[in-house]
């Protein structure tokens, strides 16, 4: 059975959203909220992001009707995430191009907020076979996630 890889854009977190909506959760007074002492243990690092898998909207608080706002679960490694957030905040996270295969995401293309080239950001990337990532490079329309599409490509084949 072939593996089946796509390229789906999500919203995403980096560790600096995660503790403004940990700390702003009194406040907004949502049902979910975030923990702020475990989201501080989180690692320090820029670099990491953390996809928001599932997102919907939500209109109860305390099983009391309330303003729209937003449900999100966040994929955080080896576990997961739900908080509430109001539409501004989710309006205005970033969204990235994530790589998924048979339902779990294995790469994130991000690019740096300098504009600077993409960067290839990924875990598992040992599953993506020559075939798998031509595959992914004919359903891209982007010209940056493309080039670095055929620069892994290039190495892949290159090793066999």
């Amino acid at each position: 059975m072939k593996t089946k890889f796509t390229i789906k854009t999500l919203p995403y977190l980096t560790r600096k959203e995660l503790i403004d909506i940990a700390d702003n959760g009194e406040r907004w007074d949502y049902n979910r909220q975030l923990c702020p002492e475990a989201i501080r243990r989180l690692p320090n690092d820029s670099e990491i992001v953390y996809p928001i898998t599932i997102f919907f909207f939500h209109e109860h608080r305390c099983f009391e009707p309330c303003e729209l706002h937003m449900r999100l679960v966040v994929s955080i490694p080896g576990s997961t995430a739900t908080a509430d957030v109001p539409l501004d905040f989710f309006e205005a996270l970033p969204k990235s191009n994530f790589v998924i295969c048979e339902k779990r995401i294995v790469a994130v293309l991000l690019e740096k907020p300098d504009r600077s080239p993409w960067k290839l950001r990924y875990k598992n990337m040992n599953r993506m076979t020559g075939g798998a990532i031509r595959h992914l490079l004919k359903k891209s329309k982007n010209q940056h996630t493309k080039a670095f599409l055929n620069n892994h490509l290039h190495i892949v084949e290159s090793a066999t």
